[in-house]
């Protein structure tokens, strides 16, 4: 039986005081994606972990996250962020081993190869926009299809160790929709 989940997914933006202070460096494209996800009715949190902070702070920040299961956790990926990634995906599969993990970002674009072969936690890597594509994986999450061979945009490791990259996704050209 599938534990209950309190959102659809969680956007989590994981980084040092620069990613997560400084305007310059604020997450816009996981922003956009969790407005979108939004407004197609999906129930998604945009939550912040800061790794340099006080002790009190990070445990709050843990707290919240662990405490709203997802169908699905999204994070974008460099090279600063990743250990620090890999070290929260596993409290959070500790607290709820059924929800699934992706990458995304700039970062991911290059190396999705190497992050599918070497992290055991990821379940698909998101190669371009992810509004779409997000709102479709988690379409089918939900109504619980595997099938995640349908979904475009996403690059995956399949049952025999290859990677296995579904059909690109058009871009998006009307960016105000």
């Amino acid at each position: 039986m599938r534990k209950k989940v309190s959102v659809d997914i969680q956007l989590i933006n994981v980084g040092s005081s620069g990613d997560i202070n400084t305007i310059s460096d604020f997450p816009y494209g996981m922003a956009l994606i969790t407005s979108y996800l939004r407004s197609k009715g999906f129930d998604a949190l945009m939550l912040q972990y800061k790794t340099d902070c006080e002790e009190g702070t990070k445990q709050t920040q843990l707290e919240e996250i662990l405490e709203n299961s997802a169908y699905l956790y999204g994070f974008q990926v460099n090279f600063e962020n990743y250990p620090d990634i890999r070290e929260l995906i596993k409290l959070i599969k500790e607290k709820n081993p059924d929800g699934k993990f992706v990458f995304g970002g700039p970062f991911t674009v290059s190396l999705y190869e190497q992050l599918l072969k070497n992290d055991p936690n990821l379940d698909a890597v998101v190669l371009g926009e992810g509004e779409y594509t997000t709102a479709d994986l988690l379409g089918h999450l939900k109504e619980g299809l595997d099938s995640w061979n349908m979904v475009q945009g996403l690059a995956r490791l399949g049952p025999d160790g290859n990677i296995i990259m579904n059909p690109h996704r058009k871009s998006i050209q009307d960016m105000n929709a």
